[in-house]
């Protein structure tokens, strides 16, 4: 078993010791063996869904990741480098397209009795710091 599953086991049968004072010497036996068989279940089941068990090495000299081995990279890099360019042309058009439409405005809002009630003025002027001014719109 690998340092994982040991300290795994370690910490389940430490769980299991603070429970097994109050139960029989006969049902702690089955439950820590329980525990010990499903701990080691659990590692058996990771093992297998990581492939460890089932992996197998490539023949030596097979290309594995080319579909020949007469294929021409530079070709392919190529034809895929203005691919990319030209995508890149067609976003920013559009984005400059989209972004320079008219946009609706949003109506004022009703210029209501409770808002901006100030008893004192600001240092700064009538409008709040971090407001914009109504004159700059």
């Amino acid at each position: 078993p690998s340092r994982h599953h040991s300290r795994s086991l370690f910490v389940l049968t430490c769980r299991q010791a603070r429970t097994d004072r109050k139960e029989a010497p006969r049902e702690r036996a089955r439950r820590r063996q329980t525990t010990i068989v499903m701990a080691a279940a659990r590692y058996g089941l990771r093992v297998l869904l990581r492939g460890g068990a089932l992996r197998s090495k490539p023949a030596a000299g097979k290309r594995s990741f080319s579909s020949s081995p007469l294929h021409d990279d530079a070709h392919e890099t190529a034809k895929w480098e203005k691919i990319t360019y030209a995508g890149i042309v067609t976003c920013t058009v559009l984005s400059i397209y989209n972004l320079s439409q008219d946009h609706p405005h949003h109506p004022e809002p009703p210029a209501y009795q409770y808002l901006h009630v100030r008893n004192k003025e600001f240092p700064w002027g009538p409008d709040g710091l971090f407001e914009r001014k109504h004159a700059e719109h």
